[in-house]
């Protein structure tokens, strides 16, 4: 099978070529909207889609580079509102899996509001503002309170919101989800003109997969306002919004909820160790997909050091479980490791 960019002059930079790691492996945002591989047979299109969303729920975090420059710019965001007393500045963090922007146009139905600059997930306050308005006329408050508050399609309201930005010590935000469509012939115009259509559960189910950020991930929202009273109001009701109501899609599943407070990080590691490249560390084997050519491996003693380690290098009689004997060293951009096997270390 045969992929090739969308811009010819990219096909170099190839997502898995070993010759050349992507050029767009830290921005994210440039990687959905300028570097959309695609199959030259049609067949080929979904193996593609399924590549790339491994690609990003295993492989893709922020990169130290990337990480260390957008520090700087949320810290000075942060420095400027944080002393203003017409802002009211403050965490929150998803209590579920969130899914936004799935109705974006992308190659791989991606569906992620991304940041231009860093490519990084983000939430728009026009979002969070309709999760208040709607929150509000729910429990009965009148238009004019909402009109004040909010405003209308002629005036202003008297509290503004601002788009979040992502907590900078996160790392892996993305978990794979998928969906599945059992009845895809209903949805199709020439349903009518089907003899064979029919409703009976004879219809092949089609899974689709997609991305979504995982719970236990942290966002900074920002609000204005030169009313101290309007600010605290609605920024308690904008807490109680997005607990009980949550925002995105899928929200009557259970997705999109969120708490106010700064992450735990118990189960979306934040940060990696310094390791030693001298030692020899215990690795076990996790995985190996039947279409790689590798096997996906982790540390015992840090777990969310992940990697992957050629299958050629492993012998053939150890299965998912057995642990091997590895030394660690970091990769050219800074985040990923490699592992390589110490040999006769195999259990």
């Amino acid at each position: 099978m045969k992929y090739r960019a969308v811009r010819k002059n990219l096909d170099h930079y190839a997502i898995g070529e070993e010759k050349s790691s992507s050029i767009f492996s830290d921005n994210l945002g440039l990687m959905v909207d300028k570097y959309a591989l695609y199959a030259a047979d049609k067949k080929d299109q979904t193996d593609v889609k399924d590549s790339f969303i491994r690609f990003i729920v295993d492989s893709w975090s922020i990169s130290q580079s990337l990480r260390d420059i957008y520090s700087r710019c949320f810290d000075r965001w942060k420095s400027v509102y944080e002393s203003d007393e017409t802002c009211r500045l403050f965490p929150i963090t998803t209590s579920s899996r969130l899914i936004i922007g799935s109705g974006n146009m992308t190659a791989f139905e991606f569906g992620m509001m991304l940041n231009k600059p860093w490519g990084l997930p983000y939430i728009p306050g026009s979002t969070l503002k309709g999760c208040v308005r709607s929150f509000l006329c729910e429990n009965g408050y009148s238009n004019e309170v909402i009109t004040e508050l909010l405003g209308s399609n002629d005036i202003s309201g008297s509290v503004a919101f601002f788009d979040t930005w992502l907590d900078p010590q996160s790392s892996k935000v993305f978990e794979r989800d998928i969906t599945t469509v059992h009845y895809q012939k209903y949805y199709s115009p020439k349903k009518d003109a089907d003899p064979d259509f029919d409703l009976r559960g004879m219809l092949d189910p089609v899974p689709v997969s997609f991305v979504a950020i995982k719970p236990n991930t942290t966002f900074y929202v920002l609000l204005q306002g030169e009313n101290a009273a309007h600010l605290d109001f609605i920024k308690d009701r904008l807490l109680d919004a997005l607990k009980c109501n949550g925002i995105g899609s899928k929200k009557m599943l259970g997705y999109g909820r969120f708490v106010e407070g700064v992450a735990s990080f118990k189960e979306n590691k934040m940060s990696v160790p310094d390791l030693d490249t001298t030692k020899v560390y215990t690795a076990v084997l996790v995985e190996k997909p039947e279409k790689k050519k590798s096997w996906k491996v982790k540390l015992e003693e840090y777990p969310e050091v992940t990697g992957s380690i050629a299958a050629s290098a492993i012998p053939e009689s150890l299965a998912a479980g057995a642990k091997i004997s590895v030394k660690v060293s970091r990769s050219a951009n800074g985040r990923d490791f490699t592992f390589t096997p110490v040999k006769g270390k195999g259990k």
